[in-house]
């Protein structure tokens, strides 16, 4: 007989699952490793000037990119997991990357752990390369921007019909019209990056790169349109969930505080989110919705139809929490909006620059932990990109911290490219006080193409 979940059970769960470092069985800790997991459109041009599309099914009755996918990833020894009905199911390739798909038909490409920038420059282009196949062969391309410009969620439709995703769908349509368009027309960068060795490494880690959230969403926006329209927003990816649902979502540190926190205090502050967000999906109740109240801790004391929850209903629920900084053994960050691939490492590049770097990650922390009661506001207003004096101030404090960071790790983790990649960034934009978007909200008023 299964032992009934208690609330001690979820605050050691979360202790040693998510805020201790994941050490693989029989390794030691491997120091500062950099993954990602980016997101692109699929889409067909239908003009020379690559300024009409439609959009690509994973699985059509012509084409079936998931077959092409399929193809292309055997040839460098992906495997493919076992298809769930008809959906589309994630290629794994033998270094630990793969290739994986979101409920609109986003492509995401999850890296391995990689123990250096280059390995991860260099990881990211073999992936890649077997997109350009698919372009080549195809005329499908794969487009980086953090909403899609082109069609709006019918056009794309919910492409991967599992009752996880038809529940998070019903429950996304019972509060507002964001959800769907989350779900079906945005895409972004995630990057990952390790909690350190030491207690104190890990508090000042994950302080920093949520109170670095607001900043990120400014620095790094790259969603202006959608549908065909401008929007209001720099970053429309970040206005979208921002008006999501705030209990699954938002920045989530202990904010009343004056001084660091203890990890402690930070493991109780995620217990308190996880515990108090309403459940959305029981994998053995299929796509049922369930009352607002339903939270996970009404369920850990009075059972559901009967079930009461387990481990694995708490991975599963916490796998539908959406933080921007998400803890799994290592820091999931969330914040950065899909850039082209000329820039689309560099949002990396700055965490890198700062939470890896003992200086620039203690002058962040000095800088930022004065905001941290208004943390949320901030987060708000960098949706706008950089219409706030303040925010593009601190912005670039930030990004020269960054770089300083960047400066003072040995070249063997760093390397050339991405030194550069993150200079050239900052002198392009941050510096002039510009988004990605402003540049591709020029191009869309010219009738120009958004992919060039």
């Amino acid at each position: 007989m299964t032992k009934k979940l208690s609330l001690e059970n979820c605050l050691d769960f979360l202790a040693q699952e998510l805020f201790n470092p994941k050490i693989p069985k029989g390794e030691a800790l491997k120091k500062d490793l950099i993954g990602v997991e980016l997101e692109a459109f699929p889409i067909r041009f239908l003009d020379f000037e690559k300024t009409k599309a439609t959009p690509v099914p994973l699985i059509g009755d012509k084409f079936s990119l998931q077959k092409a996918l399929d193809k292309a990833s055997v040839t460098e020894g992906g495997k493919i997991d076992l298809h769930e009905n008809k959906n589309p199911s994630p290629i794994r390739f033998p270094n630990g990357s793969s290739f994986q798909y979101e409920p609109g038909g986003q492509i995401e490409i999850a890296t391995r752990p990689c123990k250096s920038l280059p390995e991860l420059v260099n990881q990211l282009q073999l992936q890649q390369d077997l997109l350009d196949q698919i372009t080549k062969e195809n005329e499908v391309d794969f487009a980086q921007i953090g909403t899609n410009p082109w069609f709006d969620s019918a056009q794309i439709g919910l492409q991967l019909d599992k009752p996880r995703y038809r529940a998070l769908q019903k429950y996304f349509d019972s509060i507002s019209p964001y959800g769907i368009k989350m779900m079906r027309q945005t895409c972004s960068l995630h990057v990952n990056l390790d909690l350190g060795s030491t207690e104190i490494t890990q508090v000042r880690r994950i302080m920093a790169a949520n109170l670095l959230s607001p900043f990120a969403t400014a620095i790094f926006a790259n969603s202006g349109i959608l549908e065909q329209k401008k929007t209001t927003s720099k970053s429309h990816r970040s206005y979208l969930w921002q008006q999501l649902d705030p209990k699954r979502s938002g920045i989530q540190i202990p904010k009343s505080m004056s001084d660091l926190p203890s990890k402690a205090e930070l493991i109780d502050c995620y217990l308190d989110f996880v515990i108090n967000a309403p459940i959305i999906h029981i994998k053995t109740l299929g796509d049922r919705v369930f009352p607002e109240k339903f939270t996970f801790e009404y369920w850990l004391k009075n059972p559901i139809e009967g079930i009461s929850p387990s481990l694995s209903d708490l991975e599963n629920h916490l796998s539908l929490l959406y933080p921007e900084v998400r803890p799994k053994g290592f820091l999931e960050i969330r914040t950065a909006d899909a850039l082209p691939r000329k820039w689309q490492l560099v949002p990396a590049i700055f965490y890198v620059g700062i939470l890896y770097s003992e200086r620039s990650l203690e002058k962040s922390l000095e800088l930022l932990l004065p905001f941290r009661k208004e943390i949320d506001s901030l987060w708000r207003q960098a949706s706008l990109g950089f219409e706030s004096d303040q925010l593009s101030n601190l912005s670039k404090k930030l990004m020269e911290l960054a770089m300083d960071g960047l400066a003072g790790l040995s070249e063997e983790f760093v390397g050339i490219e991405s030194q550069n990649n993150l200079i050239g960034f900052y002198e392009k934009f941050t510096l002039s006080g510009m988004t990605m978007a402003d540049v591709n909200i020029l191009r869309f008023s010219e009738g120009k193409s958004l992919i060039y």
